[in-house]
């Protein structure tokens, strides 16, 4: 034992030396992850003036992964039991996916709902109303349906539907035209 460190607790140079090395490369990596399990380390290991139950509680405090991990899983299965969009803003609230991915079943459901405030809407929501709209279209151009469609008539909703060619506008007549439907009688 050096001079130095004489009134520190037994603390010798080596000892110093590896817990200031372990302090600076924790550190560093909580500021890369800001995952607190980094400073919960440096907590467990550094005494605190012979008080070695107080880094070990606020070792446990910054560690509460197991905490959050639990709550994320009961907000999800009350998420899955009544579909209330407020238990997905309560897992952002508490931070849940601070530190690890968002998993790919409550990424799709946060998609789902939120999909509704986005200025475009879901998208199969558009693709429905636009090929209703086809179809009534074409009906309008061409009420003595026979068994072909009607080429000009399908050139003619192509012109108004840029994002489709005569024969997406083919495909969707196909699946969903139906004459008893469109055409009046």
């Amino acid at each position: 034992m050096t001079d130095e460190f004489e009134n520190q607790g037994g603390l010798n140079q080596s000892i110093y030396d590896r817990r200031k090395a372990l302090v600076a490369e924790q550190w560093v990596k909580y500021q890369e992850t800001k995952d607190p399990e980094h400073l919960a380390v440096v907590c467990r290991e550094l005494p605190f003036f012979e008080h070695p139950d107080v880094g070990e509680k606020i070792a446990q405090l910054l560690s509460d992964k197991d905490d959050k991990d639990r709550m994320l899983e009961l907000m999800w299965q009350r998420y899955r039991h009544d579909s209330d969009p407020q238990w997905l803003i309560s897992m952002l609230s508490i931070n849940a996916f601070a530190n690890k991915p968002m998993p790919n079943e409550i990424s799709q459901e946060f998609a789902k709902v939120f999909a509704e405030f986005t200025h475009k809407g879901p998208k199969i929501r558009k693709n429905v109303e636009r090929d209703e709209m086809v179809c009534r279209l074409y009906a309008s151009l061409y009420p003595e349906h026979k068994k072909e469609f009607n080429k000009s008539a399908m050139r003619d909703i192509a012109d108004n539907f840029l994002d489709l060619n005569e024969e997406a506008i083919r495909t969707i007549l196909r699946r969903k035209f139906d004459p008893k439907k469109y055409v009046s009688q």
